[in-house]
């Protein structure tokens, strides 16, 4: 009594749901009074979702009814499933005549979706559970699930004769799946990193915010990486963490080892590029290591950004600078192009002692670290080596042995001028029976005083001004007769041009 007493209720209040929102969908009261309650309910879905006519609405009735019955009857007679779903596709054609292609995709859409949100859920969940993954990864498979669910939904609701939909469904079903794989790949990674998170903290306890960051950025390297979980967690480290402790507890050992591989390497290129010998090899090996390895720790302990890459570069051009002096000082000069290497090719000459020669080689590699520094400041400046130079290079040879240098630096520009202006004087004919020999050789003597003045005194202006005066003053007199011709034939030309 009870329970038919409820049903009755039950009906009253579901009729009176329909037809207080079946009038607000305009459903005629003829079409309501002749339906029955299951009838109706279909038809105000329908509607509710669509806009289909008045006139439409008696058709679906009539539709709902002769599907009903056709299917009661073919389940009575025993028919088949295969029979079953014949007629439904059948029927199903039907419907959409009847509402229009358009309606019809807006309702499946309707009714689809909540099925489509409970298969994404579902299956987030499921995969969410199997890997032990946290609540975003669960959120990413359920966007990922959805989305491609709605995607193919769309492909094989919509007919559009531009494109074929086994093409774009199968665009989208890679796309979403390999999207799909790779956070299956983060997922599968998360025992290793709560593995390593616990590591950290036993080491110093991590903040709450230090692991958000580790793990946010581990992930993002698992999704985008793939499944190399230990790189990721090292690179994902540098984004939340400053203190070495961490690096050197987990890394020292394998920093040291990944360092003496890659200090092999580079010295096999070094080799083979320079044709440098075992023995020198030797030498420059422990360099070359310290390099490698302040990089290695770099690389691990900074993200990656300008500072970064900024503090790298550095530290390859700076060590490049001590190994190339440990080459020049072995005999190497062609490292170097600098007055300072210039000077130790003609140590036998000069009689150069030991500490000068390692003096040369370290103030060739200091000038390669300024010349460094500088470009660094001012990328669009050119470096002037001379001034650095000249400052220092008195102070490296006794009074005999700069007077020697300069003379050999002096002499090709020397020799090149006085032989110019020689080949000038017989252009002219301006030489006269006196011995072309000793001509020569005071053009030569001049250049030479003048060319080694200007280096000698290059930081000293003023004294560089007056030695020079004196110079210009004791000028050959067959370089005073072409200067004097020279002048003349320019006045000549002048005057010709003012007639």
């Amino acid at each position: 009594m009870k329970k038919s007493f409820f049903l009755k209720v039950s009906f009253l209040v579901f009729f009176g749901f329909v037809w207080q929102y079946a009038k607000c969908q305009e459903i005629p009261k003829s079409i309501i009074n002749g339906c029955s309650p299951a009838t109706l309910s279909r038809l105000y879905e329908v509607v509710s979702i669509t806009n289909t006519p008045s006139e439409k609405q008696g058709m679906l009735v009539k539709f709902f009814n002769n599907k009903d019955s056709i299917i009661s009857k073919a389940l009575k007679a025993g028919a088949s499933r295969g029979v079953i779903d014949s007629i439904l596709i059948q029927y199903k054609e039907e419907f959409e005549n009847i509402i229009g292609r358009q309606e019809k995709i807006k309702y499946d859409f309707a009714t689809y979706k909540e099925y489509l949100e409970r298969d994404a859920s579902v299956l987030a969940k499921y995969l969410t559970t199997k890997y032990n993954a946290k609540t975003d990864i669960e959120k990413a498979f359920y966007n990922i699930i959805l989305t491609k669910n709605n995607g193919m939904a769309k492909v094989y609701s919509v007919k559009d004769k531009m494109a074929d939909p086994l093409i774009i469904g199968k665009f989208l079903l890679d796309y979403y799946d390999s999207t799909y794989q790779a956070y299956i790949t983060a997922a599968k990674g998360e025992a290793f990193l709560d593995k390593q998170l616990n590591i950290l903290s036993a080491i110093k306890p991590l903040s709450d915010k230090e692991k958000s960051i580790i793990r946010s950025n581990y992930i993002h390297l698992c999704v985008t990486k793939g499944n190399d979980y230990y790189m990721n967690f090292r690179n994902a480290l540098p984004f939340a963490l400053k203190d070495t402790i961490y690096f050197k507890a987990l890394y020292l050992d394998s920093l040291d080892n990944d360092a003496v591989v890659a200090a092999n390497h580079e010295l096999k290129v070094i080799s083979y590029k320079y044709g440098v010998p075992d023995s020198l090899l030797k030498v420059v090996y422990p360099l070359v290591l310290e390099k490698v390895k302040k990089q290695k720790t770099l690389e691990t302990t900074l993200p990656y950004n300008r500072l970064r890459d900024s503090l790298l570069f550095e530290n390859e051009e700076l060590n490049w600078a001590e190994v190339k002096m440990k080459m020049i000082r072995f005999g190497c000069y062609r490292f170097s192009n600098s007055k300072f290497v210039n000077a130790m090719k003609y140590s036998q000459l000069l009689k150069l002692s030991t500490t000068q020669m390692d003096s040369l080689a370290y103030y060739d590699c200091q000038l390669s670290k300024l010349a460094f520094r500088f470009n660094q400041k001012y990328p669009w400046t050119k470096f002037d080596p001379n001034p650095y130079t000249n400052r220092i290079m008195p102070n490296v040879f006794t009074e005999g042995q700069y007077d020697t240098l300069l003379l050999i630096e002096a002499k090709p520009i020397a020799s090149y001028s006085a032989q110019s202006d020689f080949e000038a004087l017989k252009k002219y004919k301006l030489l006269d029976n006196t011995d072309t020999a000793a001509v020569l050789n005071d053009l030569t003597l001049f250049y030479l005083k003048k060319a080694m003045a200007e280096t000698r005194y290059a930081a000293d202006i003023i004294t560089m001004g007056k030695i020079l005066r004196n110079i210009y003053a004791s000028k050959p007199p067959a370089l005073k007769r072409l200067e004097a011709y020279i002048k003349m034939q320019q006045a000549g030309i002048t005057d010709k041009a003012l007639e």
